[in-house]
Order: structure tokens, then sequence, then C-alpha cells
């Protein structure tokens, strides 16, 4: 319905919350153009004038010559939704846009009409009825009531003619004390929250032009909603005319108006109340540069915010640990109006944001070494993607060279999928930078990049990992090529604390080469080697040499040995000194006769197994003093088996049917190969034993065979980890409120209710908070508790009684209706000289006009309420 009214607009002035294009006056019998009688007289502009249907016959026709060209408003004073006709010359004219207010009247706004020229404005007269009153105004907005930031009204149904609906419509003149984007909400709408097509209500902003402001962005027939809104760019001190117009011809409705200044300054955030804006965030926000901007949620959950209300795609995401969602927005154009959305999570009351045009607001400037915690990544709420924790480090160098960045930290035991990444200040990543991920051997990941003095740059480490964050340390060393010292046999110096320094080798052949270090007081040093490319080669190579201590914790000797083997090449040698004071080294070179492996042995080279057994498979090396001892293990069909290794012990799980290789390969290509033939499995007896999930610890029914041992793992119980209510804000009825729950586990699934109990806080009626508690049981334990908020309802407030007008000397009971349960009434004149309250009557004193203003307090369910009128005494 909302796009029909919008596509009947003809010309340039458009009402679309009221736009009534009339094709044809609606009364039965109505005498044609050439057949009016009646007085004709010419109708004086901005005056009402009074006619007599006695007098003047049952059609009367009138002319009204405008005076400058444009718009025109018609007032009739009439309850019975009489559509005059509007005529020049035999061509009948549309008239634009129907409204009628709570004082009886009908404004229509004319098209726009030439000066000079005469119209022809008629209608008849309705069974009983012996005067009407009309006139023709050139304010357009004439009638319009005036508001500060709220209004309460009635509105009434609108109403079929001809087949065709049309609306009733309110008109609020409106200012705004500063500039800012607003938002108009009218409440009250549809109390049942039932999705209805009947429930057919606009609301729009114009200014005095008549020109549309606003974006609608709700409707009571929207899924259910009580609520319609529009939202506008508003400035200070300009006058604007807010349109609420109802279509629904069975739904008459007693309404409450709101404003809310959804505004959010540049680079500052503000806190916003879900209870005072609705179900949804908007902010509207007109870009001054054409650029990419920061957007920041302050939340501990996993909202996305959108721009433009569409799917666009924000550029990055940077989930900070102190819990706020940074997002860096596309490219938004100057001068053009977007909209920010934000959906409200479950259970939240508000949520604080910002908008800022520096990308990198709030990061820190990169000192190393320092140290810090990164949160695990997030599954996001729709299911469809995981997100990194990350933390950004902004970063400046005082050389042009290359440098090694090195995060510490993690399990070694545990599987992790990080990143770390320079980006330039737009976002791009640096060119030509390497990343060596070492955290099964020594829990670290490097990157090695060239960084140009001066210039800034920013770190971005991610942990995409769900199941664990890392207390991390950031190291860098500086891998300074172009000045690097040739270290040729030998090099000795002093490192300052933390600081570094590089050392050209060149290996003359293939061989393997022991650098000694024999300034050892503590171990205290990090040494790395590098090839010619810039990588990494000594995390998987260097077969290090312990320093050992006495019983006085000092070192038993007094040096440290780097053995690797290198092929003929040059390499980087880089020191590092990872202490907080200074060191010494002493590096020489010596080559040393290289053991190299002669055989690999496996302790069984074919296996039949069963499928899910597991199997153990050892190797051993000859000679046992080789020099390098690692080898790899790779498995042909990696469906039939998997594979887990522990030292020189490898862990065979068998998947499924089917026949496969295990190689195991050392360095020098040394190999032994396992035949592995995965059989049926046979006649298994397994018991199942069942480790329950609890609120923060995943469950599993693991199944053992009592005939073979095998042991698997039949279900993972996933842990639930939210409680989410249907509905977690209500406001005061007098009813018992409870809200059905959801159990979301770690997988994305819902939790079957078998498996909880639910018990509410008492009461659960009058305003205030309530416990939800959730209690598991079956295959799950522990509990978690949620809660939810009735707030205060409005009171409903009129005064009956006294009239407006009363006579010195006069008392008039002072008498309201109002809500059951109503607070404390009281009574308060504006001037006691003029009229006092005495015992529930007003009592007039003398001639003015005084303020009544009745308020019911508020009470334990309810919000205080005031109504004021105004008694004129004569």
């Amino acid at each position: 319905m909302r796009n029909k009214i919008k596509q009947i607009l003809t010309v340039c002035f458009v009402i679309a919350a009221m736009a009534v294009v009339w094709n044809a006056p609606v009364w039965a019998d109505i005498a044609t153009q050439a057949e009016l009688t009646g007085t004709q007289e010419d109708i004086e502009l901005n005056k009402e004038v009074t006619i007599n249907w006695e007098k003047n016959g049952g059609e009367v026709d009138y002319y009204f010559t405008p005076t400058e060209n444009k718009r025109y408003l018609f007032v009739l004073t009439d309850n019975d939704d009489r559509l005059p006709g509007l005529y020049q010359g035999d061509d009948k004219l549309s008239w634009f846009s129907y409204y009628s207010t709570v004082d009886g009247k009908m404004y229509l706004q004319t098209p726009v009409l030439e000066a000079g020229t005469k119209y022809d404005i008629y209608f008849t007269s309705r069974e009983g009825e012996t005067e009407i009153q009309f006139g023709f105004y050139d304010d357009i907005w004439h009638g319009a009531e005036e508001i500060d930031n709220a209004a309460t009204g009635i509105m009434k149904k609108g109403y079929t003619e001809d087949g065709t609906d049309y609306s009733r419509a309110k008109i609020y003149k409106i200012t705004v004390p500063e500039d800012g984007a607003y938002e108009y909400r009218v409440s009250g709408l549809n109390p049942t929250g039932i999705a209805d097509d009947d429930y057919d209500f606009d609301v729009d902003i114009y200014d005095e032009d008549g020109y549309w402001h606003s974006n609608q962005d709700s409707v009571p027939n929207w899924g259910g909603s009580s609520d319609a809104c529009a939202f506008a760019n508003l400035e200070a001190g300009k006058t604007y005319y807010l349109v609420l117009a109802n279509f629904s011809v069975n739904n008459a409705y007693e309404y409450t108006l709101s404003r809310t200044n959804l505004s959010i300054e540049l680079n500052s955030e503000k806190t916003l109340n879900w209870n005072e804006i609705g179900d949804y965030f908007y902010y509207h926000f007109i870009p001054e540069k054409t650029q990419s901007y920061l957007f920041t949620v302050s939340d501990n959950g996993d909202r996305v915010p959108q721009i433009g209300r569409t799917d666009e795609t924000w550029k990055n995401m940077m989930y900070d640990v102190d819990g706020k969602i940074r997002l860096v927005t596309p490219v938004l154009e100057a001068g053009k109006e977007y909209t920010l959305y934000v959906p409200i999570a479950a259970g939240e009351n508000s949520v604080r944001v910002g908008f800022y045009d520096n990308l990198w607001t709030g990061v820190n400037t990169l000192e190393t070494p320092c140290s810090g915690t990164i949160g695990k990544g997030t599954k996001r709420f729709d299911g469809k993607a995981w997100y990194p924790s990350n933390r950004l480090y902004k970063v400046t160098v005082p050389t042009t060279t290359n440098y090694v960045y090195k995060v510490t930290g993690f399990n070694k035991e545990k599987e992790y999928s990080t990143l770390l990444r320079f980006l330039n200040e737009d976002l791009s990543e640096v060119e030509g930078q390497r990343e060596i991920n070492d955290i099964e051997l020594t829990g670290s990941i490097y990157t090695t990049v060239k960084l140009e003095a001066g210039k800034t740059y920013y770190l971005r480490f991610s942990n995409y990992t769900l199941d664990s964050g890392v207390n991390y340390k950031i190291v860098t060393n500086t891998l300074n090529i172009e000045n690097a010292k040739n270290l040729g046999e030998s090099a000795e110096g002093k490192l300052s604390a933390s600081s570094d320094t590089t050392y050209k080798f060149v290996a003359t052949e293939d061989k393997v080469y022991n650098f000694t270090d024999t300034k050892v007081s503590e171990d205290v040093k990090e040494f790395s080697i590098y090839d010619n490319d810039l990588n990494n080669i000594s995390t998987d190579s260097i077969k290090k040499s312990k320093v050992t201590y006495n019983e006085n914790n000092e070192p038993k000797v007094d040096y440290v040995t780097y053995k690797i083997y290198l092929k003929k090449g040059t390499y980087y040698i880089n020191l590092n000194n990872t202490s907080d004071k200074e060191t010494e080294y002493n590096i020489k070179v010596e080559n040393e006769e290289l053991v190299d492996i002669d055989s690999i042995n496996l302790d069984s080279n074919y296996i039949e197994i069963e499928e899910g057994v597991k199997k153990a498979v050892k190797y051993t090396i000859n000679p046992d003093n080789a020099t390098f001892t690692s080898v790899d293990w790779k498995v042909s069909d990696t469906s039939i088996v998997s594979l887990g290794y522990v030292g020189n012990v490898m862990n065979i799980e068998a998947l499924k049917e089917g026949e496969c290789d295990i190689t195991v390969t050392a360095k020098n290509g040394k190999k032994a190969v396992c035949h592995i033939v995965v059989k049926k499995a046979g006649d298994h007896k397994y018991d199942s034993t069942i480790e329950k999930a609890s609120t923060s610890k995943d469950g599993k029914i693991i199944d053992k065979c009592s005939r073979c041992g095998n042991v698997k793992v039949a279900q993972v119980i996933s842990h639930p980890t939210k409680v989410v209510l249907n509905k977690s804000n209500f406001v005061y009825d007098g009813k018992v409120k409870t809200p059905t729950v959801t159990i979301t586990s770690a997988d994305g699934k819902t939790v079957d209710s078998a498996n909880y109990d639910i018990s509410y806080a008492n009461g659960r009626k009058d305003a205030g908070t309530y416990d939800v508690k959730v209690t598991f049981k079956g295959n799950y334990t522990g509990s978690l508790t949620t809660k939810f908020t009735i707030a205060k309802a409005n009171q409903s407030l009129k005064i009956k009684l006294p009239k407006k007008k009363m006579k010195v000397g006069a008392k008039a009971k002072i008498k309201i209706t109002a809500n059951k349960g109503h607070g404390k009434v009281t009574y308060k004149v504006s001037n006691k000289k003029i009229a006092k309250i005495k015992k529930g009557k007003l009592v007039a004193l003398k001639k003015g006009k005084v303020k009544l203003t009745v308020t019911l307090k508020a009470t334990k369910n309810y919000k205080q309420k005031k109504v004021t009128i105004i008694i004129k005494v004569k």
C-alpha cells in the first residue's frame, strides 16, 4: 500500500503519506458543471465564510482567483467526508492530499494554480445540514499543530469510497534544538503485535515548501511491529512538518509520538538506549570527504553492522580485545547520505557506537618487545563464516631495511590458525613480506618485510582459532642486509638491551657448519639464519646444544653451538638479545663432518587393522649418531588412515576400508614404507560412557570395545553457550510474563528442550527485572541465567471537566478519566489569583486565563502523566 501512495503523485509536491488524487466527486446525483446553481461569488483569500444552504440552494458554486502561481489550501468545516470539486472552465482538476484534524476540519491541498485564472469550487449539502464554513489559504500548512518533542493524539480510521482507500492524517509543525539525524516514532498502533495488512500507517517529514525529507523505516503491518517511524537530517531553527497518515479502514488509534536525536558526532562515541529508539539503531551519515570511515560498536556479542541497509561488504573487520567491533567501510561518497544499521542483540538494553574519519583511531604504536592478549576467533551468528580476533599496532622504523617481526607464546601442542601481515595506511598489504608459521616447532610465527624509514605501517596480528586465545609477545629483529658485517670465521661484540645485529655469511661448499658462541653467561640470545631470499631456514634446520647449570644456577658450559647443514651460497645471521640488559657474543665458525643417515627402520612394514582401530608405528635411524635425525611422514591416501606423531612414534587411525602406504623420509632422501590394509570392522562390542557437556566445555560420548579395546568418540556434545528469550523487554499490562527460551550450543545448533529445565523468578507481572534460569540435565550439566525487564506503562489521562470557559465566582468539579490503578491525582493552577483549587473543584476568582494541570503520580507500574488545559475566566 505504501508503494501505491507514492506512485500516484503527479507533480513535484509530494506528500507521500497522504497523497490521493480525486478522480471525481463522490456524492451521488450531483449536477453537471453546466447545471450548477446557487450563488456564485469570489472567495477572499485567507478568510473563511459561512454559507446557509436554505439561502443558496442544494448546490454551491464559488470562484477563487489566485494572485500567485502556487498551491493553496482549501479548508472545509465538515465531519462527513465531503469532497468538493475544483474546475478550471470545464476541466476538472485533481485535489492533492486530504487530511483532517481533531478540530473537525477537512484540509485539501490544490495543485499549482495560475495567478489571475478563475477557478470554480463547488459542493453540495448533506441531509439535515443547514450551513457550512470554508475558505482558501496561501499557507499550505495552515492548521498544523506546533509541538516540541512529543505528543499524544487520536487518529481516525481511514475510509473507503468507490472501492478506493483514503487516509486520515494529522500534521505537526516541528523544529529541532540542534542539527542532527532525528527519528520521529509513533507508538501504540498495533498493540496485539500480530502482523496484519489492515494496519497501514505512514510517517513523513517535509519542509515548508513541501519537499519530502524523510526515510520511512517501519509500519505496523511489517512483521507485526506496533510502531511507525521516519528518520531525517534536520537543521536547527528551520521549520518542518510531520505528517501522520492512517490508511487503515478498520482501525482508529490512540497514539504516542516521540522524538529521538540519533546523531553521532564524527570522531566521538555515543551510548544508545534500545528502549528509547526501538529494535534497531539507524544513523544517517553524510560524509564531507570521499573516503573509507571506521565504525565501532562496543559489544561482546557477534553483531554485524551494515551500511546503506544493504549487504555491502565492509572492507576489513577488526574485533579488538577491548570489546569493540571495528569495521572499516567501503569508500563513501562525499555529500551522499548513508544509513548505518545495527540490529539489537538478544537481551541487550544499550549499545555504544562511534564513527571516525581516522581508520586507525585507538591503535597503539608498537614498541618492541611488547606483550598482550588476543582472544579466540569468532564463529559469526549466521554460521556462514569465521572471523578472527585482531590486534593492530602502528609501526614506524628509523631505517629503511628488512625487519623480522616475531610473535611468540603459542602452545606447540595445539593447532592454531593465525595471520601476521603488514598493512599500508590505505589497508593494502605491504608487498614482498614473507610469513613463516613455526608454531609446531618453536611456538612462534615470523614475518620478514622491508619497511621504509618514517613511513607509517600497521601490523595486523589475527587469531582465527575458535577454541583458544593467546598471551603473546612481539619482538623485532633488524635484518640490515645492506650494512651487514661479514662473519668470516669469527665475530665478537656486545648487544645492548633488546637489540640485534646482522652478519653476512658465505658457505663455500655443501656441508655442516657449527656456529659456537663462547660468551654465554645466560641463555638470552636468539640465533636465526636466513637464506639469500630472506626465508628463515633456522626454524627446522638448526640443532642447538643447550646450556646446563649447576646447583648454584651457574652455567656448567660457557658456550652453545648451533649446528646446521648449508648448501653453497650466501646467508644472513641475526643475533637478537631478548633480555633487558647488555650481553656479549663471540661467534666462531667450525666445519664438521656430516654423519648422514644410512637407513630408516620401521618396527612393522605391513599392518592389517580394522576400521576405527588405532595403531602405533615406531621408527629408528642408523647410525644413531647421525647429525640430523628429523624425518617427514606421508600417507598416500588420507581418507583411509590419519596420522599423528610424537617423537619417533607415529599414531595411525584406520578410517575406512582400503589400502595405502605410509612413507618415512629423511633429509637426505632415505626412506622406509609401511603398507596398511584396513578391513571392515568386525564384531565389536562397544560400551558407551558419557562425559557431560558443561556450560564452558564440550562433552562427548565415548565407545570402547570390550573385546579389542578400541576406543572411539561416537559423538561430541557441543556445550551450551547462550540463552535467548523470544522477548526480553515488556511493558506492564497487568499480566504475568513468561517468555519462551531457546538454548544455542557452541556449534550454532539449538539444544533440545528435553535437556534442561526452566525456572522463572516469582512475580513477573509488576515492572522490574526478572531472572530466567536454565538448569541442564541429561547429557548436560550446569546452569545459565538470563534476564528480562518489564517497563512501566504510560498512564492514560483525560480532563473531562471543568469547561474551558467559566464566569468569575463559578465553581466546577474537576473530573478526569484515567486507567485503573493510576497514581495519586494532584491539581495545580498557573495563577492562583485567577483561579484556585478547593476540595477537588476549580473556583474562578477573577478574569483572565489560567492553566489547569492534572498530574497522575508515578506508581510501581506506571510512569508519571500530566495533562494541561487552559481555562478562560470571563
